[in-house]
């Protein structure tokens, strides 16, 4: 194949973690595609599609019926869940979960409907499958009925956050300048397990608040949960130069989902230097290894107990600090861009 072409569909939604694999890997496969003297391109819808009041009709329609028509003399490479399922051959995608088999009171129901519907149509055509994690690669490939060595896998990246600056106004904004506080990041929806993260605070030190960073997306999360405590600040969709402030200067960074396809904002923690506190659920565990402190989900009290162990052990957290840093460096954008160019132009080298 001597022409490849990206789904650049995720550059018309909001960056959150999925999209924020499209943006790190795009433009590194097309520069080392590129640099290896093979064409490609970067597809994207109409900027109006964008800025329409249903660009998720829109944007979907141009992915199903014109993003295939522009890409037929190609090879095309989806980075974000999905992928025009009139493309029968000539195309890979990445499945980050298969959290819609899994836990599908977790999205809308039409949002599930399509998504396994598209999920099951690419599986059983001669797409390249690829995943995030061993966790990913197991769950799909019962959910698909597919073998584990039918996933390719792909690594995500931490080292763009050191490309970003930080923005301290929103400490300001947020009046948590002068106090000790946890972070989680997420949307509001069942799987993040936010209701129990904030039982857990009654018994977390009085000095601790939680701030939880994130904006929900009512078209592909079920109407999620509604949190009402003093001890919890919603900080709603913040820039990344936002996160990054609100990482460097949290107590700890706490993942407490009970069902995560991989966790991107884990690998930006130990980056960034925050000592993580975490779920023992779904892929967690394969992500952090050593790097963090692990807790049941289902049990606030074991919550609280973790994050009081680590926030008020000096030695802890620097031991954390230091794993965490080691652990970041094995997730990298550049590494993860150069073995998908070599896994597809070996698959290409192959089929000639």
């Amino acid at each position: 194949m001597n022409k490849f072409y990206i789904n650049g569909k995720f550059f018309s939604t909001r960056l959150t973690g999925v999209q924020r694999v499209g943006h790190e890997l795009s433009h590194r496969l097309f520069n080392g595609l590129t640099g290896k003297g093979v064409t490609c391109e970067i597809l994207q819808p109409p900027t109006w599609m964008s800025k329409s009041r249903k660009r998720a009709l829109w944007t979907t329609l141009w992915e199903q019926f014109i993003l295939p028509l522009r890409a037929r003399d190609g090879f095309l490479i989806n980075l974000c869940n999905t992928a025009p399922i009139l493309l029968q051959k000539n195309q890979l995608v990445v499945l980050h979960d298969a959290a819609v088999f899994d836990m599908p009171n977790n999205y809308s129901k039409s949002y599930a409907r399509w998504a396994k519907f598209q999920m099951r149509k690419l599986s059983g055509s001669s797409s390249i499958l690829s995943t995030v994690s061993e966790f990913s690669r197991q769950r799909l490939s019962l959910a698909l009925e597919k073998s584990k060595s039918d996933f390719f896998l792909l690594r995500e990246g931490s080292n763009h956050v050191h490309n970003i600056s930080t923005s301290n106004f929103i400490l300001d904004r947020l009046n948590i300048r002068e106090r000790k506080y946890i972070l989680a990041v997420g949307s509001l929806q069942p799987g993040k397990n936010f209701r129990n993260l904030l039982t857990a605070m009654n018994e977390i030190d009085n000095e601790l608040i939680l701030v939880i960073a994130g904006g929900g997306d009512s078209i592909v999360f079920s109407s999620g949960v509604k949190l009402d405590s003093d001890r919890y600040i919603q900080a709603g969709y913040v820039s990344d130069e936002e996160l990054k402030s609100l990482y460097k200067n949290a107590t700890c960074f706490v993942q407490a989902s009970t069902y995560e396809g991989f966790g991107l904002p884990l690998v930006e923690a130990m980056a960034i230097g925050t000592p993580v506190v975490c779920s023992s659920a779904a892929s967690l565990p394969e992500v952090c290894l050593d790097a963090a402190i692990y807790f049941d989900p289902q049990s606030p009290s074991d919550i609280a107990k973790a994050i009081n162990k680590v926030a008020f052990d000096e030695n802890l957290k620097k031991s954390l600090i230091q794993a965490g840093s080691i652990r970041a460096d094995h997730y990298n954008w550049d590494t993860s861009a150069k073995e998908l160019i070599d896994y597809l132009l070996l698959k290409s080298k192959n089929k000639a």
